[in-house]
């Protein structure tokens, strides 16, 4: 077995929509993260294990310039649906490059109606737009790595679904 792998190198572009409209391009987005609960067990003093069908609070941030229509789109109150699009290069062991296509899809509200913005000739503004994310879905070259849908209780990693093993038992 080689101990090469490819390598994920830098990323080329990215877009974000909004309820299927462009709203963003080459800006800077967060993805989420998704981070198990824990609980203490008694075992030679404590150890904290993750609770596989519980996971803490996902949050996904959106870093725009500009203040425009795009972004009270995005900070419009209640539920939607956005999603990232990018493009990175892979190195592959024998030198070749090529381009691989990404796409992030999650369900989302706005923690904030409008971020305060500073605002400074010859600079341009920035926007952090923070969002609850309800739903996550991770898609790389066309393949379902990820899906986590916190009100259907689904945790999906690789196409394996962990939260199944919890509803035979309810």
């Amino acid at each position: 077995m080689g101990k090469a792998v490819a390598k994920r190198g830098t990323i080329e572009a990215i877009t974000v929509y909004c309820k299927d409209e462009l709203v963003a391009r080459d800006c800077t987005v967060t993805l989420p993260e998704a981070v198990y609960q824990t609980a203490d067990i008694k075992a030679m003093g404590t150890i904290s294990l993750p609770l596989l069908s519980c996971l803490d609070d996902m949050e996904t941030t959106i870093t725009k310039e500009g203040i425009d229509k795009n972004l009270t789109k995005l900070t419009s109150p209640g539920a939607k649906n956005i999603e990232y699009r990018w493009v990175h290069d892979v190195i592959h062991t024998n030198g070749k490059v090529d381009q691989e296509g990404c796409k992030a899809f999650l369900r989302v509200m706005p923690k904030t109606l409008i971020p305060g913005a500073s605002l400074e000739t010859g600079s341009v503004t920035e926007n952090d737009v923070a969002f609850a994310v309800t739903r996550y879905r991770l898609v790389v070259n066309g393949e379902e790595l990820l899906l986590i849908d916190r009100f259907a209780s689904i945790i999906k990693v690789n196409g394996v679904d962990v939260s199944s093993n919890f509803d035979k038992y309810l």
